[in-house]
């Protein structure tokens, strides 16, 4: 390969690190970033096993790294993501490596612009995911297996097996793909060793599995494995190729059938030819073929869905390679070959249009976000106002951004309250998405709208009307160990069907970051039965919690059951560190 070939590659490389790098940077958190923060960096609980609860969004290798880089700089999004962003530098050196194993100039361009130009899965590089993370090691580790085979010291390598271990634990989807490395290693070390050395090297590499067998079995305990599809393979493919490539037709299933069958039939032709380049070709292959072999297996015997999308995405890596390493070998024996890049080139270079610097890709995603404009919005309304603004969202995954930003910047906004239908709001502030199809019903105009992910906030026009009907204080501090501070019980025996606004100010403190506390609301029938629940999460109020300072939020109950006798009201402190709370004031409101 010619200077000017590598010189190219460096520029193709450093424009899509760039692109990386300033996607980090500017792009607003989604939900999942969001929620990895709150639950498992910000309060240093992300070991497995040892964590607050089991959460499939707690990726270990993603969430130390993460955690590493928010104590070293801060609370910044760019600094969240920057473990990732280094793992795309990583990434770009081992497609290198591995394209050079192809012969031809056309394939190997071919092959690394289908990897270094997708921008779906650029952008899972630039999110505090382990997605990113796990391509980059998985990428690594191949190359490397795939050196070690060629000299004949797979013994002796002891390069691949941690860049498994990261990919295993940056993402557990790649178990599978461990468990292939193993039957490889197996395969091609068999009769180079005594038996006994052959078996212990095996069994060595093989007891990590048991640390992700045991947590993927506590992750189906708590139905955390719900991310796929309960219907067929083909979906799996079609779910992951609309994610890079956008909208798609059906004849993409047949494409991925007959990418997979020639895989399958030159797995075979590259395991009886004399070819040097035959082990390559037959790593990736079984690589791909089996993975999709065994979430097959696992989805028919053990019930757990088929991948799809970004839990799909290190097969994307295998079925390019698969397919430009196939074009290499049938070369050999047609030199023309090579032609059958172009139209594969077209596959990329139609995804121009999808590059975007401020969204993400998916509309899914794309929803969840929530911009730093609306939050300064939010900031100033509140400013403007004596009474502590009411916010309420028809976006489910809203919440998690929102709260992230209010715990950064450090500022007394209320809580954002989720309302699935969002037409009877009385909130004096509401985030809506256009896609929903909801309004309120009462008179609002709009503040400022984010035509990115078509999300609006509006502000209503008319006061709220607050008629007060129970007010109880805690005026003194209270012992640190207390399960829970009451608030007592209310009863609601005239406020049946109202629309009740419950008021919280707290003064409280902890040694650090509470772990999921809680201020819950009971309705309760006649005979004391609870019929309804709702929790507020303090902690992402606050950012700093060993001072005592006061913290202000409300939660707004529509439509109070006709079976609720009275509500209980009380602050939930079961989990450790314990609060304390120097003094605190509920005030309910009938709201008109």
């Amino acid at each position: 390969m010619t200077k000017i070939e590598k010189a190219l590659f460096v520029l193709l490389a450093t424009i899509a690190v760039s692109y990386v790098g300033l996607r980090a940077y500017l792009n607003p958190l989604v939900n999942d970033e969001a929620y990895t923060f709150l639950y498992f960096i910000y309060t240093d609980r992300f070991i497995p096993f040892d964590t607050i609860f089991w959460s499939a969004n707690n990726h270990p290798i993603n969430s130390l790294l993460t955690w590493i880089c928010y104590k070293v700089i801060g609370m910044e999004e760019w600094a969240l993501r920057l473990p990732n962003v280094l793992a795309f530098i990583l990434f770009t050196r081992y497609s290198f490596k591995i394209g050079t194993l192809l012969r031809s100039t056309w394939i190997r361009w071919s092959f690394w612009v289908s990897l270094l130009a997708t921008p779906y899965l650029l952008e899972l590089f630039g999110y505090t995911r382990g997605y990113g993370l796990s391509i980059a090691f998985f990428t690594a580790a191949i190359w490397h297996f795939i050196k070690a085979v060629e000299s004949k010291k797979l013994l002796l390598d002891w390069q691949t097996w941690p860049f498994m271990i990261f990919a295993l634990f940056s993402n557990l989807n790649l178990v599978n793909s461990y468990f292939i490395w193993i039957l490889l290693f197996a395969l091609f070390s068999f009769g180079t060793t005594s038996w006994l050395k052959w078996t212990l090297h095996i069994s060595i590499r093989a007891s990590i599995l048991i640390i992700p067998i045991l947590m993927g079995l506590q992750l189906k305990f708590y139905d955390q494995l719900y991310f796929g599809f309960q219907t067929n393979i083909l979906d799996s493919f079609h779910s992951l190729l609309a994610a890079l490539y956008g909208d798609i037709s059906s004849v993409w299933g047949f494409f991925i059938i007959a990418v997979t069958i020639l895989t399958a039939i030159g797995i075979v032709i590259s395991k009886i030819s004399s070819l040097q380049s035959k082990n390559t070709y037959f790593i990736i292959g079984i690589f791909l073929t089996l993975n999709i072999l065994a979430s097959l297996v696992q989805f028919w015997f053990l019930d757990v869905n088929l991948p799809r999308e970004r839990t799909t995405t290190h097969w994307y890596f295998l079925l390019i390679a698969s397919l430009f390493f196939s074009l290499d070998f049938i070369q050999t024996y047609w030199k023309k070959a090579y032609l059958l890049c172009f139209p594969l080139l077209l596959i990329p270079l139609g995804q121009i249009h999808r590059y975007n610097l401020f969204r993400a890709s998916l509309d899914d995603w794309a929803l969840q976000q929530f911009s730093d404009d609306f939050y300064d919005d939010l900031v100033e309304l509140q400013k403007d106002n004596n009474q502590l603004l009411t916010l309420e969202s028809n976006v489910l995954f809203n919440k998690h951004v929102y709260d992230y930003l209010n715990m950064k910047n450090g500022t007394q906004l209320n809580d954002l309250q989720y309302v699935w239908d969002i037409t009877n709001t009385s909130a004096d502030i509401v985030l809506i998405s256009d896609s929903l199809g909801q309004f309120p019903a009462k008179d609002y105009k709009i503040i400022s709208s984010d035509k990115r992910n078509s999300t609006s906030l509006l502000k209503r026009k008319s006061p709220k009307i607050l008629t007060p009907v129970y007010n109880y204080q805690i005026p003194h501090p209270d012992k640190i160990e207390n399960q829970r501070y009451e608030f007592g019980d209310i009863e609601l025996e005239t406020l049946k069907n109202k629309n009740l606004l419950f008021s919280f100010s707290m003064d409280i403190r902890a040694s650090s970051a509470p772990h999921l506390l809680y201020t819950t609301i009971e309705l309760k029938d006649s005979i004391g039965e609870i019929i309804a629940t709702e929790q507020i999460e303090i902690t992402p109020l606050r950012h700093d919690w060993t001072n005592a300072s006061n913290t202000k939020f409300t939660f707004t109950w529509y439509n109070i059951p006709a079976s609720a006798n009275l509500a209980h009201v009380y602050i939930w402190n079961y989990r450790v560190p314990k609060i304390s709370v120097e003094a605190a004031e509920c005030t309910i409101f009938k709201l008109d």
